[in-house]
Order: C-alpha cells, then sequence, then structure tokens
C-alpha cells in the first residue's frame, strides 16, 4: 500500500511539475525575454491586429498582391483547418487542378514564378519570391491606377536581405498609399 501511495505521489507531483510549473516558467521567460514573438508576431494598425508577421494571408483581390496558395484561409473567421500543407503528392488530380487555375488567374500566356502556384511546406508561410512579386507588378498596377515604378519601389522596401517580400507588410503599404 506505501508503494501505491509512494507513486501517486509522485505522479500528482510530476504532474504539477511538467504540466503546470514548468509551462508557466517558460511561459514567464518567455514573455520576459521576447514579448513580440510569444505573442505570435502579430502586426497592428490603428490598434487592431491585422495579421502575423510569419503567417501567410489570402488574398485574391486584383488589387492586391497575392501570396503563396495554402489550402487554408487565414483571414477568414471561425478556422477549423489548422494549419499545414495538405501534402498533396505531384500526381493528385486536384493538385494539378488548382495549379492550372491558378496559373490561369496569373497569366495563362507567362511563364509563372512557382511560388504563385505551389504551397510552402507548412501551408503558412507570408513571404514570396522577390520575382513572384515583381510578376505581379502589371495586374496590380492596372487594378489601382498606381504606377508601375511606384509599385516596384514598394516592392524593394518590403523585400529583405534573402529577396522574399513580405505579402502582409507590402499590401498594407499598398493600402496606405491607395488612400
Amino acid at each position: 500500500m506505501k508503494k501505491i501511495i509512494k507513486n501517486w505521489i509522485f505522479v500528482i507531483v510530476l504532474t504539477l511539475m511538467c504540466g503546470g510549473i514548468f509551462p508557466l516558467a517558460l511561459t514567464g521567460v518567455a514573455q520576459l525575454t521576447m514579448s513580440h514573438q510569444a505573442n505570435g508576431s502579430l502586426m497592428y494598425e490603428d490598434g487592431v491586429i491585422v495579421g502575423s508577421e510569419l503567417v501567410g494571408q489570402n488574398f485574391e483581390e486584383s488589387t492586391y498582391f497575392w501570396g503563396r496558395p495554402s489550402r487554408v484561409f487565414y483571414n477568414m473567421q471561425g478556422n477549423d483547418f489548422g494549419s499545414g500543407s495538405n501534402n498533396y503528392s505531384v500526381t493528385d488530380s486536384e493538385l494539378k487542378e488548382r495549379i492550372e487555375t491558378r496559373l490561369v488567374a496569373l497569366s495563362p500566356e507567362k511563364l509563372v514564378p512557382t511560388d504563385l502556384v505551389t504551397e510552402s511546406g507548412s501551408g503558412l508561410d507570408p513571404h514570396i519570391s522577390y520575382e513572384a512579386a515583381r510578376f505581379q507588378v502589371t495586374r496590380v498596377s492596372a487594378a489601382t491606377g498606381l504606377s508601375e515604378t511606384d509599385l516596384l519601389e514598394l516592392i524593394d522596401t518590403h523585400t529583405d536581405n534573402h529577396k522574399l517580400t513580405h505579402v502582409l507588410a507590402l499590401n498594407r503599404a499598398l493600402y496606405e498609399l491607395q488612400k
């Protein structure tokens, strides 16, 4: 009987330590040392959350730059799909249909950058390549009435040293430019 009581005490103490104390301590350290990242790297506009620096959003309007396709539409409420890629095989007919539909929407006659028609491995990527952003300049210029030169400058401003363009930041700046 003593062994059973000792074992139960051990289980309770271990549960409290691993399920309560350690996670709370880790959360506290994260909040103290890197609160922006610990809270999801959220982006705000006028005190309202508009997205995350780490999660891509779905833009389909012709007045905005499009990001990578994803099975999940992140800026819709009630998202019960979770996150991640759908892991289609390259031979999957649904994947082929989605890619062909996206190719027609982007440009039926020009070679389209791969990242505009394929998901990232995580399905969450908020970036597109510099080339993919520049590829969309003509469409966005025609839809917004902004000059291609202004849009190219905007892209250059929101492209990092790795030649990756953050789509949400770019579209927020584009929105401000149109005000």
